[in-house]
């Protein structure tokens, strides 16, 4: 279903962007240190 297939897409989209935050937050910790 389109239901089935946006949550997919949601769940897509959220894990990159955790992705991209989590390198963010670990360069700033090397810049930090």
């Amino acid at each position: 279903t389109s239901c089935q297939h946006l949550i997919q897409y949601l769940a897509t989209i959220s894990g990159s962007i955790g992705k991209i935050l989590s390198a963010e937050k670990w360069q700033a910790v090397y810049t930090i240190l």
